[in-house]
């Protein structure tokens, strides 16, 4: 459908070989043959099929609540548009937000946090923003969860950061547990089910700073110092700059 749209499109556009784009089909078949011979071919071996299926998998979780908050709140924008005599200070307002969150993103996140956590930010004051817009009593409702919330799940193992002893899978239970417990709970107060939730997001992603030794970040991305598997490592984003040997570490060079 897109191939025929864009032969479509490119025939009523003049340009060269216009007047028989059917050449659009070839380049969009090749496309799909090179996409499918570079994923048999270089991901598979380099990865392996569990690993990938694990990478997708946590793409769409991820990426899941941008999915579903990205149309809603754009709802929101066409809903408050103004009349059409308004319509250039309107787009310019528009323009200035998004070159805002451009400053935020490259120069203000940075400088906030020493991790990625800007997404999680934005997707929390997106759902809080879409609940304001429906509740009545958006200052009690938000009140109740941060009161309720912590009474709700701190009891909970996955959400007791002092035992730091418990397996990463009897955290993640734990925590899937107090999740499950604030929802059957506090149902009917949508707001205090958001507060719940990032306070889970938050605490969980505390449990991966056990073993960080040091954690940072910079225009380049995070920096993270951690141990494990008898390794002191240090990355930067996805890549490792260096590893040694945690025996060796207050030994004096030889």
């Amino acid at each position: 459908m897109r191939c025929r749209c864009s032969s479509s499109w490119y025939r009523r556009s003049g340009g060269p070989s216009a007047d028989d784009p059917h050449f659009l089909y070839a380049a969009s078949n090749l496309g799909s043959l090179v996409a499918l011979l570079a994923f048999a071919l270089v991901a598979e071996p380099l990865f392996g099929v569990t690993a990938i299926s694990v990478l997708w998998s946590v793409g769409f979780v991820i990426l899941g609540p941008m999915l579903l908050l990205g149309p809603a709140t754009h709802r929101l924008l066409f809903d408050a548009r103004p009349d059409a005599r308004h319509l250039t200070v309107f787009y310019l307002t528009m323009s200035i937000g998004g070159a805002l969150g451009g400053v935020f993103n490259s120069i203000v996140a940075p400088l906030a946090f020493d991790r990625p956590s800007e997404y999680p930010v934005t997707v929390a004051l997106a759902v809080l923003l879409l609940l304001a817009e429906r509740s009545r009593n958006l200052p009690h409702e938000l009140a109740l969860g941060l009161v309720l919330t912590p009474v709700q799940l701190l009891p909970m193992p996955g959400f007791l950061p002092f035992q730091t002893g418990l397996s990463a899978e009897w955290r993640g239970i734990g925590t899937l547990a107090s999740l499950a417990v604030a929802y059957v709970t506090l149902y009917r107060q949508r707001l205090v089910t958001v507060v719940a939730t990032v306070f889970v997001i938050g605490i969980w992603g505390e449990f991966g700073r056990v073993a960080t030794v040091l954690e940072d970040r910079s225009s380049f991305g995070p920096h993270i110092v951690k141990d494990g598997e008898e390794l002191r490592r240090y990355s930067n984003g996805t890549t490792i700059h260096g590893a040694q040997l945690l025996a060796e570490i207050g030994q004096d060079p030889r």
